[in-house]
């Protein structure tokens, strides 16, 4: 009485889904770095 749905492979919207929350990841970070960097010379002109 196993679930048949183990053994299947995993559907192409999870991969897409996994995916996109990387590039999100990702450019949070990026994002999150430029904007400090910006922010640090700005304060460094003043």
């Amino acid at each position: 009485m196993k679930p048949s749905g183990l053994r299947e492979p995993m559907p192409l919207w999870v991969w897409l889904a996994i995916a996109l929350m990387i590039l999100a990841g990702l450019g949070y970070v990026t994002g999150y770095l430029m904007v400090e960097d910006v922010l640090k010379f700005f304060s460094r002109q003043g």
